[in-house]
């Protein structure tokens, strides 16, 4: 029986995380909702390109000196869109700020701006000239790309900014008066936060080397850091999880990277959270890893045509439905599928339910007739109905895999696998769940290690 759901049902995914271990890969078998709306559940407001605390300082820094020096922004959408225009030049100016550091010895002083190559090039252009501008471009986009985009969710979920305006909040502004701001006088200052992109900026080049020494990603003192732990730990379900975290902590190193193991351990420790137990943690990394064995299984049924289209193309399906190694596949696909539908008929935690309907209407079809010819079927119309959802250039995407009723056709290179898949044993995610990321800002605050 297929689950039925709405845009009111399933959280907006807030940023796009990459999924899937295919070479280059969008998401072809549907499951980014499930796996955006269960990442939200369990750290609102972090994505997988988020992991330098530092940017919330700098954009509250920011907005607080646009308030200051241009205090008749509109109220409403307006007010929003200048705010966020504001910031621009403030960024630029900071992230040649950061490269002057890291230029001067400062390690990590500039890892992870967003946009890095186009200031470390206007940075080595200006040294000719003593003194730097933000008369520079940041990415094509940098309102979207950069760090106003990319941060801007995590400003709101920290409580740091009003969603509908822009303008900070007084945890905001506590944020801001702790990161010290370039001695360029008022007048700089007030240009800085100017929207009109047409007044740019200069700084002595000296004094964009002192400030940056204060001002770069590594560089937060204690004030400030505290601000940071407070806005990082804002909302419950991420002050959870950093808990779990500490508790983890003292019993072993944390990883590098994050798999089925260690979301059991996370798992254990949130049950000692109260509040984290309340908000039903426990149960959303139980359906995390029930989706993510299904969808590992399935992504490598689904690899394993693209890999048989690849290396024999036009050959009769038949021989590969009779092969052991694919039969075993799809017998884990079938299997994983079931423990995802009874999962999710049992679970209690009813945003976790919401979260997992897609990828559950997808292992809920493949239960219908459970066998190696249905399984192999149900995946192709199932990517090709993801790929007719997706749209570029004001046309449907067509799916990676053409089968003709006999055999396949050659995949574009793009698409193309010239390996076999190896078997899926449920260890590993297919996609990032921001834990290595909200790691790492805890770790810039000494508060794990």
């Amino acid at each position: 029986m297929k689950i039925q759901h709405s845009s009111d049902i399933v959280p907006f995914i807030t940023a796009f995380d990459p999924a899937s271990k295919i070479a280059g890969s969008v998401d072809p078998l549907g499951a980014l909702q499930s796996y955006g709306a269960l990442a939200d559940l369990l750290l609102p407001g972090i994505t997988t390109i988020t992991n330098r605390s530092r940017y919330l300082s700098m954009i509250c820094a920011a907005l607080l000196n646009s308030t200051t020096h241009h205090k008749s922004f509109p109220h409403g959408s307006m007010g929003l869109v200048l705010r966020r225009k504001s910031i621009k030049k403030f960024e630029r100016l900071w992230a040649l700020a950061c490269v002057a550091a890291r230029e001067k010895g400062a390690k990590d002083a500039a890892d992870g701006i967003r946009g890095i190559t186009y200031a470390e090039s206007a940075y080595r252009t200006f040294m000719d000239k003593d003194y730097a501008s933000t008369k520079y471009d940041m990415l094509q986009s940098q309102e979207r790309a950069g760090g106003i985009g990319t941060y801007w969710s995590a400003l709101i979920a920290a409580d740091l900014i009003d969603e509908k305006t822009g303008m900070l909040t007084t945890i905001g502004w506590d944020l801001a008066n702790t990161f010290p701001m370039p001695d360029i006088g008022p007048d700089k200052l007030k240009n800085l936060a100017d929207p009109n992109p047409s007044k740019h900026v200069t700084i002595d080049f000296d004094e964009l080397g002192s400030w940056g020494k204060v001002c770069h990603l590594t560089k937060a003192r204690k004030n400030e850091r505290t601000c940071l732990i407070a806005a990082l730990r804002a909302d419950d379900r991420r002050a959870s999880v950093a808990d779990a975290f500490i508790k983890l902590r003292k019993r072993q190193k944390l990883p590098d990277y994050w798999d089925i193991t260690w979301l059991n351990r996370l798992k254990d420790a949130l049950k000692e959270i109260p509040v984290g137990r309340k908000l039903g943690l426990p149960a959303v990394i139980d359906g995390i890893v029930v989706v993510e064995r299904f969808h590992e299984a399935a992504l490598t049924v689904f690899e394993t045509l693209l890999w048989w289209a690849t290396m024999k193309p036009g050959e009769p399906i038949h021989d590969l439905h009779e092969d052991k190694a694919f039969i075993r596949d799809v017998e884990r696909t079938i299997t994983t599928a079931d423990k995802l539908a009874g999962y999710y008929k049992r679970c209690d935690n009813k945003e976790a339910k919401e979260s997992m309907v897609t990828i559950v209407n997808l292992a809920s079809d493949i239960l219908k007739r459970p066998n190696v010819t249905y399984v192999f079927e149900e995946l192709l119309h199932r990517h090709k109905k993801v790929q007719e959802g997706k749209i570029y250039g004001g046309v449907r995407k067509r799916e990676w895999i053409t089968f003709d009723g006999n055999g396949f056709l050659r995949p574009a290179p793009r698409f193309q696998v010239n390996e076999r898949p190896g078997k899926a044993y449920g260890r590993y995610l297919t996609h990032p769940y921001r834990l290595e990321q909200f790691v790492h800002m805890l770790r810039e605050n000494n508060v794990i290690d």
